[in-house]
């Protein structure tokens, strides 16, 4: 389908059974189609935060920041997901040997 609501209410559905990636693709689709509308962005980085994709979420955060700078909401979760992106560096790149 080539309708972005239908993609928007699958990735809806997806996300509430907590099915992240199944909610990832939709929300893809959502943006390619849409993508001008933050809270398809926001909602994609919902399930990348669900798949513990924390740069990419981080990502689609700042799309939709650039979108709509004004939002707290959206500054607050990208916050948030910068956070899980620095913790979820594995030790051995953070020590490497030079």
């Amino acid at each position: 389908p080539t309708e972005t609501s239908y993609w928007v209410r699958l990735g809806l559905a997806a996300l509430f059974l907590q099915n992240y990636k199944k909610a990832e693709e939709a929300y893809q689709k959502a943006v390619s189609l849409d993508p001008t509308n933050p809270s398809r962005f926001y909602n994609l980085a919902l399930a990348q935060q669900g798949l513990k994709k924390y740069s990419l979420g981080v990502g689609s955060m700042q799309k939709a920041l650039e979108l709509d700078s004004s939002s707290q909401k959206y500054k607050d979760f990208l916050f948030e997901l910068e956070s899980k992106a620095k913790i979820s560096i594995p030790l051995e790149n953070i020590h490497k040997d030079k």
